[in-house]
């Protein structure tokens, strides 16, 4: 689904069509790479 986080992360953030907070975005990217890693990953907050 997504390529990978250098491209879905920038493109979450920037394309915030759907009203949500940055917060909510970057939560949201943090859950879908994890879940596509199938592992933990450190974000630098």
């Amino acid at each position: 689904m997504l390529p990978s986080l250098l491209v879905a992360m920038p493109s979450l953030i920037l394309r915030n069509e759907s009203g949500k907070g940055p917060e909510d975005v970057l939560s949201d990217a943090k859950i879908l790479f994890c879940e596509q890693q199938g592992m933990e990953f450190a974000f630098v907050e």
